[in-house]
């Protein structure tokens, strides 16, 4: 069974999916099975990052209209991806007590299973965090991003998900960012990688490629190689 681990942030707009998609090549690269999910039901764009035309979604999934494997997308080897679904016209056919068991059902297929939480608090978010074993928090340095991180954390220890640690994005490094140490301090969690403002990332996203293929060289992927690696590493 594969390790099942959500990627959170509280807030939108602080490049989760930017991560989550880049680990999961990252995690590919070296051998691994995974396959990542979008769990954003309202504002799905996981698809967008690997440049794939919408076909069947896990929106199709959730509303009974398609099978977990029709919504499978290789996107490289060792890498499949479920999108989303970019239109909302059907969202009222969706069950949200599927997902559980389409995560089940994909865990068997992979070693590891990396879930796109939706931002805020609502339903849909509560439904994916209660399908994974573990969390990465995914936050900007900045007051705001932090204090949002916090709710998720309790949250998370409601429902018993382990947390991991924190990717910490956008790091400009001048005064107006918070210390990673302060960060880490005030979250109480161990800090797996810091990823610095990039203005690849951008450039990526105009591509349909994912940063680490289309700038492997760039600083933002070369972090996320290496957070890749502690994940690897860390149980």
């Amino acid at each position: 069974m594969a390790r099942v681990i959500s990627f959170a942030s509280g807030k939108g707009g602080t490049g989760k999916t930017m991560v989550v998609a880049n680990l999961g090549v990252c995690l590919a690269k070296r051998g691994k099975r995974v396959i990542v999910l979008d769990a954003d039901l309202t504002m799905a764009n996981l698809g967008l990052l690997f440049g794939l035309e919408e076909r069947f979604t896990l929106h199709d999934v959730l509303a009974g209209k398609a099978e977990v494997e029709e919504a499978l997308h290789e996107v490289m080897p060792k890498l499949e991806v479920v999108q989303g679904g970019l239109s909302l016209k059907d969202i009222g056919q969706i069950r949200l007590e599927r997902l559980k068991g389409v995560v089940v059902e994909l865990s068997r297929r992979a070693d590891y299973v990396l879930l796109d939480c939706p931002s805020g608090f609502e339903e849909d978010f509560t439904a994916a965090l209660a399908a994974s074993s573990q969390l990465v928090l995914v936050i900007n340095p900045d007051p705001l991003s932090v204090a949002e991180a916090m709710k998720v954390k309790r949250m998370a220890g409601k429902m018993r998900v382990a947390l991991l640690g924190m990717v910490v994005n956008r790091v400009v490094g001048k005064d107006a960012d918070l210390p990673l140490r302060e960060i880490e301090a005030l979250l109480e969690l161990p800090l797996l990688g810091a990823i610095p403002e990039d203005e690849e990332v951008a450039r990526a996203l105009a591509s349909g490629k994912p940063l680490v293929v289309q700038a492997p060289r760039s600083p933002a992927s070369e972090a996320l190689e290496k957070i890749a690696e502690v994940l690897l590493k860390r149980k």
